[in-house]
């Protein structure tokens, strides 16, 4: 029997609802070592003794593992929660390993999995004497076999002065200041100098080796090591260096010289377009067009094309016959889209060195291509084949007939010689471009009145960036077969890219009309429904799409990005948490032992290493959702605001991320970053004269801004102010001198 209490008297009844699950959160249960460098804004010196505090759960702590100070270097070691260690018992190895593995290491039998997904902490500096910085720091290198992650650097601002302190992301630590051969005209049998000049952050503790590339191996050896003169103690700029001498009967006479650092054994580190060039002579006339070649070549580095083809035209008439003026000038011209003068330069240069069937012949065909004569082309390649013999033949000559078969159509022979170079050479995007356009519009002649042909012939004048023919045949399949939906959702996107956003919303609903259980135009329709800020209506049709592919990452992100919009933040919450568990990266195996017949001998356990996301989207899923969880515990912070608004921009959600800027602006107004932010969403939804203002605003506050300029820049070349562009651009230059924008 039932106890039934009466209410009190005047009480409503009230339904009894169950309480509402509490939003998953996301954890990081392992701790981590969390390295980073503080440097002085003005001086770039390390600043020693500041105190790092680096945020948990929402919080600054003032002690304990997440805070350190600075040592001399302005280095610190600090720990948070990175991720995920776990071990489990590793059956594989158990029965194939020697019992020796368990003396050396007892947990050889495990297996360990490593995940570090954290990219970015929140961090507090302070020092005495400057301006404390409280803001998001990325990461610059995660890594999981250390657990551990390394931030951009801190710039703290001196008291009294017109900085802020900041974090400058993505700012290049390695810089080269000259690479030079000397002398750069050289008589055989004498000896050259290669001297390669850094700036390199010996002082944190990286070892660097550094290397000659060569693009003529006979003259001078590729790959030689160069050898780094012994700098003053706290110099960053190290000054590396190799005496060569040539051969006294070189079988080439010229070479471009090129380098590559390697840092701590493990990252290599190139600055492809910076060569120099290095030429051998004999005769004073051959010196007389070398140094023109010379000057062209310099002028070619500093982008003046024109001057250097002029200068390169220069020599060629001092020295008709010397190889290197006809090479680079039909180079030139090739660049120029003056493909007839670059052939006449090549059929010298066949003249000259006729024996030359890996580069002469190879660039006379690549240019009797650019200008029509494909049989002309074909005959060179024949040649250089026939002479050379199959495995001497090198992938251009194959890369070349390949295209030269496509422009005929001759698609077979267009495959087979394509395969052929493809196992050597990576063939360039826009080749293939080339080639399926041919193909494909081949194949719509053949068969004018395939819808199918006609959508796939679309989709690759759409990748060519033929947009408006893309639309042109995407209508002619819909004229075709008007039930087919995949056309509807095609010409909606092409129309989409265009501009043509209302039309294109036509034909997205008309595809969902003609299949209403479509995942891709359930999604195209989601899509423009985001991007043009009516959510309400994007809402459904992501959940629906989730529903029947639960799988589908990229529709999980969208549909936990509409809950958010829609302020139902429990539910964001929870699908952001299955997202980021879904798309973690399935990292790499590392196995620490010796392999032999029948058994291995292990050093430690088998370890699965995972840093990041398969998808990019994700770590700014986990970005936002970390601010979310902490939000329930600091609703005034403007930095977690902050770093969701930073996130959404990441996703490329300007209009979402707005609002969050802007909560992050009336909680907490003196966060620097935020005016950028701003201005960059700002930009992004052409509303340029508040973009500009909040720009301008984000270089008054920090002159420094490693971005803000940039974009500033950006902004005035769409409005047409040219010289308020470059102005911004040479400022940023002055503050940035080695980032080569």
């Amino acid at each position: 029997m039932a106890l039934l209490i009466a209410a009190p008297a005047g009480a409503a009844k009230k339904e009894e609802k169950p309480a509402p699950p509490r939003p998953e959160t996301v954890k990081h249960p392992s701790w981590g070592k969390v390295s980073g460098w503080v440097l002085d804004a003005s001086t770039r010196k390390p600043v020693a003794a500041a105190r790092v505090s680096i945020e948990v759960d929402g919080a600054f702590p003032e002690t304990g593992k997440s805070t350190d100070r600075t040592d001399a270097a302005g280095r610190f070691d600090a720990k948070a929660p990175l991720g995920k260690i776990s071990s489990k018992f590793d059956w594989g190895r158990a029965l194939t390993m020697h019992p020796i593995s368990l003396l050396i290491s007892p947990k050889s039998v495990t297996k360990q999995t490593r995940i570090v997904d954290v990219s970015q902490v929140n961090a507090r500096v302070e020092a005495d004497g400057y301006r404390p910085f409280v803001g998001r720091v990325r990461a610059r290198l995660l890594d999981a076999s250390r657990f551990a992650i390394l931030l951009d650097d801190v710039w703290l601002a001196p008291e009294g002065g017109s900085l802020v302190s900041f974090s400058p992301e993505r700012i290049r630590m390695e810089t080269i200041e000259s690479l030079a051969v000397e002398p750069a005209i050289a008589e055989p049998g004498q000896k050259v100098k290669v001297t390669l000049v850094t700036h390199l952050p010996v002082d944190r503790g990286h070892k660097y080796l550094a290397f000659v590339t060569s693009t003529r191996s006979r003259l001078v050896k590729d790959q030689e090591e160069l050898k780094a003169e012994k700098a003053p103690k706290g110099q960053t700029r190290v000054v590396w260096s190799k005496e060569i001498t040539l051969s006294r009967t070189p079988l080439d006479r010229s070479t471009e010289i090129g380098f590559f650092l390697i840092r701590d054994q493990t990252t290599v580190l190139r600055q492809r377009d910076r060569k120099v060039l290095l030429q051998v002579v004999t005769r004073p006339e051959e010196r007389r067009a070398a140094e023109k070649v010379a000057a062209g070549y310099a002028l070619a580095a500093a982008g003046e094309r024109d001057s250097a083809l002029r200068e390169y035209d220069a020599a060629r008439s001092l020295n008709p016959r010397y190889p290197l003026a006809q090479l680079l000038f039909g180079d030139a011209a090739l660049l120029l889209n003056r493909p007839r003068d670059a052939a006449a330069a090549y059929k010298e240069l066949v003249a000259l060195e006729p024996s030359d069937y890996q580069v002469a012949r190879s660039r006379y065909a690549k240019a009797l291509l650019a200008t029509g004569d494909f049989e002309g082309a074909l005959k060179q390649l024949d040649e250089a084949e026939k002479q050379l013999g199959a495995k001497r033949t090198p992938a251009e000559v194959f890369y070349y007939r390949a295209r030269a078969y496509a422009a005929q159509g001759n698609f077979a022979e267009t495959d087979k010689w394509l395969a052929k170079a493809g196992s050597e050479l990576r063939i360039p995007e826009e080749t293939q471009n080339e080639i399926n356009l041919k193909r494909m519009e081949a194949a719509v002649k053949a068969s004018p009145l395939n819808p199918d042909l006609r959508l796939s012939y679309a989709r690759v004048l759409a990748n060519a960036r033929f947009r408006e023919e893309a639309v042109q045949q995407i209508r002619k399949a819909v004229e075709l077969e008007p039930q087919q939906p995949w056309a509807f959702i095609d010409l909606g996107e092409e129309l989409w890219q265009v501009g043509e956003r209302e039309q294109a919303l036509a034909n997205f609903k008309h595809a969902v009309a003609l299949a209403p259980e479509n995942a891709e135009a359930l999604a195209s329709l989601a899509d423009a429904y985001r991007d043009l800020g009516r959510y309400e209506e994007a809402l459904p049709l992501y959940k629906k799409v989730t529903e029947a592919q639960k799988m589908n990452l990229r529709a999980r992100h969208s549909y936990a990005l509409m809950l958010y919009a829609a302020g139902a933040l429990p539910e964001a919450r929870r699908e952001l948490v299955e997202v980021v568990s879904q798309a973690r990266d399935k990292g790499d195996l590392q196995e620490d032992g010796l392999i032999l017949p029948g058994f291995g001998i292990y050093f430690g356990p088998k370890r699965r290493l995972v840093e990041g996301f398969s998808i990019p989207e994700a770590a700014a899923d986990m970005a936002i959702l970390e601010a979310l969880q902490d939000l329930e515990r600091h609703p005034e912070s403007g930095l977690l605001w902050q770093n969701i608004g930073s996130a959404l921009l990441d996703l490329g959600l300007p209009v979402l991320a707005v609002p969050a800027l802007e909560k992050a602006r009336s909680l907490e107004p003196a966060l620097t970053e935020t005016p950028f932010l701003l201005g960059l969403a700002q930009r992004k939804l052409g509303q340029a004269e508040q973009a500009r203002r909040e720009l301008e605003g984000a270089i008054a506050a920090n002159p420094l801004h490693p971005r803000a300029r940039l974009e500033l820049a950006q902004l005035l070349t769409d409005q047409g102010r040219l010289d308020e562009a470059q102005a911004q651009l040479l400022a940023h230059s002055r503050n940035y001198p080695s980032e080569g924008r």
